[in-house]
């Protein structure tokens, strides 16, 4: 997972990606910035929670995803629009970015 893939995908993410890559420092699945932002609202909805932090590295929030959360993104309620096989997925979010909301959170995880 490169650095500069990674914040190249969150700089231009407006809400309708959640982009999901394997972490080999967490040994999971991890997403950053708003597709984290995105990534946790769709599970909520499930009832499931994700453990959310902040990234000094990348300078922005970001959620641990594990396996079995990331096949709950997978075959419920999002598609699929490319993926490197158990490296990086790249989904389409349904749910309506909240701008506002997303800056909230942000600012939480980085205090």
């Amino acid at each position: 997972m490169s650095g500069d893939f990674v914040v190249k995908n969150e700089v231009m993410n407006d809400g309708g990606s959640i982009h999901i890559y394997f972490a080999n420092k967490y040994n999971e699945f991890v997403a950053f910035g708003i597709s984290a932002f995105q990534a946790m609202k769709t599970l909520k909805a499930k009832e499931i929670e994700l453990i959310q932090d902040y990234s000094t590295e990348f300078q922005m929030p970001m959620v641990i995803i594990s396996k079995r959360q990331l096949d709950e993104l997978k075959y419920g309620g999002v598609t699929l629009k490319g993926t490197i096989e158990g490296q990086y997925y790249h989904l389409q979010s349904f749910i309506m970015m909240n701008e506002e909301a997303y800056d909230a959170w942000a600012q939480f995880l980085r205090a």
